[in-house]
């Protein structure tokens, strides 16, 4: 897994998409052109990836991106994105079974233990819930992973963004496949010129 912190200036425009909304539209963000989860060359798409920035004033706007990725692992990440609905109706369930159970029926306030269950009940709940993900993850998304995959999921996020002065914002990308990182470092990341250090010649003793 790789993160690269990158700055970048901005323009700020009307959504085209939504006229009530703004984007922010930045400068200069160059994508390798090959699968992001797998490195993939030959049919690469893209998924289009929407990033909220809160502006000053209470506005929000949005970044959009169309990161590189071939149809195979558009198809696994978008299971895996789909696939945590039943887990969480899952839970959702359990959670006002026992509830019901528990708090309505009067049972956690009658039993001197009754609050101690309730949150063990409540730790089962959440392991089942995520068990549940985890079993269908393996079988219906894994199977559909080539072993250059680098994730399940979308392997491009941006969890992180600090707004500049001068229409500038400071970005933080996450790569969990290292080596599209670098290529994406060395198209958007200028490094810096190394300096040439001066040897002085000494003067000799007579």
């Amino acid at each position: 897994m790789k993160r690269i912190d990158l700055q970048l200036s901005y323009k700020r425009q009307t959504d085209p998409e939504n006229p009530g909304k703004e984007v922010l539209v930045l400068a200069g963000v160059a994508w390798p052109q090959k699968c992001a989860c797998c490195l993939e060359e030959g049919d690469v798409g893209s998924n289009t990836v929407e990033h909220k920035v809160e502006l000053p004033g209470n506005k929000e706007a949005i970044i959009r991106w169309q990161i590189p990725y071939c149809a195979d692992c558009r198809e696994h990440a978008r299971t895996a994105a789909r696939l945590t609905t039943p887990a969480l109706v899952l839970g959702l369930v359990l959670y006002v079974v026992i509830g019901y159970v528990l708090f309505i029926n009067g049972f956690v306030e009658e039993n001197p233990m009754g609050y101690g269950i309730a949150f063990a009940l409540a730790i089962a709940v959440t392991l089942i819930s995520y068990g549940v993900y985890r079993l269908l993850r393996k079988q219906v998304v894994e199977s559909k992973m080539k072993e250059t995959c680098s994730h399940h999921s979308w392997a491009v996020t941006v969890p992180k963004h600090t707004l500049m002065e001068g229409e500038q914002i400071e970005l933080v990308f996450i790569f969990d496949n290292d080596a599209y990182g670098e290529e994406f470092k060395s198209l958007n990341v200028e490094e810096p010129d190394e300096e040439e250090e001066e040897i002085e010649s000494l003067p000799t003793s007579s």
